[in-house]
């Protein structure tokens, strides 16, 4: 057994494959959503990219520290009101308490998709102090100036800026200048505005108004996790503007010539039918999920089915056949149960018995899958393979489902056929069935016919059947 394997991660600065090295310690920083509306799926398909990223440093004997920022520093310009989900009455602090309600739904898919708990969920409002600080010292190092429209950050005094997206930035200086700017490429730091057109604001030497959407990651890492750490996570959409403009600032604020991050770990999207799902878009929710019959195992298995850096699509039978796929696994695993999580590489190749050479040899596979970039699909084609093994002993069997739960997070050790047979526990009641229904109404008037189709379908499943006209229970 080659128990000295590397772990392999693709690395967006540099774009290439690199051998990750670290101390005991391995910190990580994650730009989570803004939590002004529900999580939808694509938000968590991110997040089970980089739940598995965290089992398998866990595996190769790492420990970690992770911050997940949530966004809550409402940056809307119309001053329309906020909806307020029902429940929450009439808030004294709409603004918060809503961003409150929402960082809770969100943990709690996170919770239900068994993903492992952040060491801290970071709201930037939470920061602001602290970020008018971070920005006030770039400003008296020189890398910022002000302007009536607020405090930004000069892009021509830092040399790099746009090594991550491989930027031109000679082009981008090329464009049409925003009044006061001194450059295309210039962003604020912190931006102001009067109290009647954001929700919420603060004070600052640079006037009222609201941290730059940038200025929030730079502070709250290194604040929580230091000067300098070994990973930071985010969508790829991020990679281009966002993700450029933090190490930007972040390297200027240093001042110590040395990569602020040395890993940035990139997700793709998620898309329904030809529609990515994106804020203000086509979404689904794990809750309307799992009230129409859906256990959050077999949505856990359907998103770490693509590999993290790829496109992934939902079909409309994608979450039927990956409920199939996880009831035969566990129908063939359940006799090797109930089985506890194997947490490192280590203790799995102690435990297995030595003359198990079967199970020595698909141990060895799996961790090859995890060590090639997080390889969740070469993985789970693995934990197939465990399923229908004939040679290996009862012992052999029991250590690797626990590697495959530990690594891939799915609770094959513990599921038993009939609870995925029976499903989690149904709300059938008429709030549920109004909510499916205003959903696909709005569907309906977005002409998402895909989506529309899904909800009918689930209402279908909880006994309604609908004619566009009436509802009719059966």
């Amino acid at each position: 057994m080659n128990n000295r394997r590397p772990l392999r991660l693709y690395n967006s600065l540099g774009r290439r494959l690199t051998n990750f090295r670290a101390g005991e310690l391995v910190r990580i920083f994650s730009c989570g959503p803004l939590v002004f509306t529900p999580p939808h799926l694509g938000v968590l398909r991110g997040a089970a990219g980089f739940d598995v990223l965290r089992r398998t440093l866990r595996w190769k004997g790492y420990r970690t520290r992770h911050v997940f920022m949530v966004t809550d520093i409402d940056r809307g310009r119309d001053g329309a009101p906020l909806p307020i989900p029902p429940g929450l009455g009439s808030p004294a602090d709409p603004v918060e308490a809503i961003a409150t309600h929402y960082t809770r739904v969100f943990q709690q898919d996170l919770a239900r998709l068994n993903f492992l708990r952040p060491d801290e969920f970071a709201r930037p409002s939470r920061f602001v102090p602290e970020m008018i600080r971070y920005a006030e010292t770039l400003q008296r190092k020189g890398f910022a100036y002000p302007t009536d429209t607020g405090l930004y950050f000069d892009t021509a005094r830092f040399p790099r800026y746009g090594e991550l997206a491989g930027l031109d930035l000679s082009a981008q200086r090329e464009g049409v200048r925003p009044a006061g700017l001194r450059s295309t490429a210039d962003f604020a730091l912190w931006r102001c505005a009067s109290p009647s057109a954001v929700r919420r604001g603060w004070e600052s030497p640079w006037g009222w108004g609201l941290p730059g959407a940038h200025i929030g990651c730079s502070t709250i890492a290194t604040m929580l996790l230091g000067e300098h750490f070994e990973i930071h996570t985010g969508g790829k959409h991020h990679r281009r503007l966002h993700h450029v403009n933090e190490i930007a600032q972040s390297e200027a604020y240093l001042g110590d010539g040395r990569p602020w991050v040395g890993h940035w770990l990139h997700h793709d999207m998620l898309t329904f039918g030809d529609r990515p799902m994106v804020r203000g878009g086509t979404s689904m929710r794990l809750t309307d999920l799992v009230d129409a019959g859906t256990h959050p195992m077999a949505i856990r298995l359907f998103l770490l089915s693509g590999h993290y850096r790829g496109e992934q699509t939902v079909a409309p039978d994608s979450l039927s056949i990956a409920a199939k796929t996880l009831r035969r696994l566990a129908a063939r695993l359940e006799s090797a149960g109930p089985v506890c999580e194997v947490p490192t590489y280590e203790e799995a190749v102690s435990r297995i018995p030595a003359e198990d050479t079967a199970a020595h040899a698909l141990l060895n596979r799996l961790d090859a899958a995890v060590c090639a970039d997080l390889n969740s699909p070469q993985a789970l084609a693995v934990v197939h393979e465990i399923a229908h093994a004939t040679t290996l002993t009862e012992q052999g069997r029991r250590v690797l489902v626990g590697a495959a739960d530990a690594l891939l997070g799915l609770g094959l050790g513990t599921l038993t056929c009939g609870e995925l047979e029976a499903g989690p526990a149904r709300r059938t009641d008429q709030d549920v069935i109004h909510r499916l229904v205003a959903a696909r109404a709005e569907a309906r008037r977005a002409r998402d016919w895909l989506l529309a189709d899904r909800i009918r379908a689930d209402l279908h499943r909880l006994g309604v059947e609908v004619n566009d006209d009436s509802l009719t229970r059966f």
